[in-house]
């Protein structure tokens, strides 16, 4: 019995066909979602990324595209990891400065990043994965959406003195209130930091952050378990810090920083503004040094009053 041949090469062509089928519809690129609202001169990052080529290993090519909302359906080339000359010349000189950039995380990802947003940033953003000619089907533009809002964000401490002088062992009472126009759901965090004298990096002492969560600072553990160290909420976003007993090491500029974080359609926080307000300067007196200049004003109490006592006596 003769079998045809074309019945014997059909499964093994139905399998190379459905292959190729397969190659053609899984490529698929993706953006991160917006809309993503952005604080006028902060950071934009948007990563993008693709999947679905023949090689995985090999780096593809990303163009990124921008329309703004005066001109929705004009998209203007921005910046490509394969042509230095890609974008537009408004983009060109930005990316010169380093302001606007294209970094290549893996073959198949890519994060562009604005440092300093322009209110001429906000707009519809494209991420094109570069088509090679052997694919014909696959997802490879995709859009996001991002709003440049202002910064309305304020912080202010409750003390008018911009310097505090406390003997050792004393308490410390400081109050913090921030505020924010913003009209998005966003929350706030507060982190109190003390610089001390003679280092340059400021360290937190507590933190509160965008969970609610209090965290007290490296350093400051122990007398955070001792209630020796406290933040507690006075309003909606004001908030008043307790040290009971003052250490020498407090000594030096304390002030508390307010953030701003908003939640993007992915679910993730993003900081959109942290401002400080304004420090206070901290001295602490050492124990014996309140002792020694108490004793010093006694012995001067008295020699002055001996000395009035033989002035009478002489009259």
């Amino acid at each position: 019995m003769r079998v045809s041949g074309f019945l014997l090469w059909s499964p093994t062509l139905l399998i190379l066909l459905a292959l190729f089928l397969r190659c053609e519809a899984d490529v698929n690129t993706e953006i991160q979602p917006g809309p993503l609202y952005r604080v006028l001169g902060s950071r934009l990052s948007i990563s993008c990324s693709t999947s679905g080529f023949p090689n995985e290993d090999s780096d593809k090519d990303f163009q990124f595209y921008m329309a703004s909302p005066a001109r929705p359906t004009h998209f203007l080339n921005i910046i490509s990891t394969a042509d230095p000359d890609f974008g537009y010349a408004r983009f060109l000189q930005r990316i010169a400065a380093d302001d606007i950039s294209l970094t290549r995380v893996d073959p198949n990802s890519v994060i562009f990043e604005i440092k300093n947003l322009r209110k001429e940033d906000e707009g519809e953003y494209e991420c094109s994965a570069v088509k090679p000619r052997s694919i014909l089907n696959g997802v490879f533009s995709v859009k996001a959406v991002v709003k440049v809002i202002d910064n309305s964000l304020s912080v202010t401490s409750g003390e008018s003195a911009t310097s505090l002088s406390y003997n050792e062992g004393e308490a410390l009472t400081l109050t913090c209130q921030a505020s924010t126009n913003t009209i998005q759901h966003v929350h706030l965090s507060f982190i109190w930091y003390l610089r001390k004298d003679g280092t340059k990096e400021a360290k937190p002492i507590i933190s509160l952050d965008k969970d609610f969560t209090l965290t007290p600072g490296q350093g400051f553990e122990q007398r955070y378990r001792e209630e020796a160290i406290r933040l507690d909420k006075l309003g909606e976003a004001e908030y008043r810090l307790q040290m009971t007993k003052l250490e020498l090491s407090d000594q030096g500029q304390i002030y508390c920083q307010a953030q701003e974080w908003i939640q993007d359609p992915d679910r993730s926080w993003y900081m959109i503004a942290e401002k400080d307000a304004e420090e206070i300067t901290l001295t602490v007196k050492p124990k014996g040094e309140v002792g020694a200049v108490s004793g010093q004003a006694c012995m001067a109490a008295t020699w002055i009053t001996i000395f009035a006592v033989a002035v009478l006596i002489l009259l």
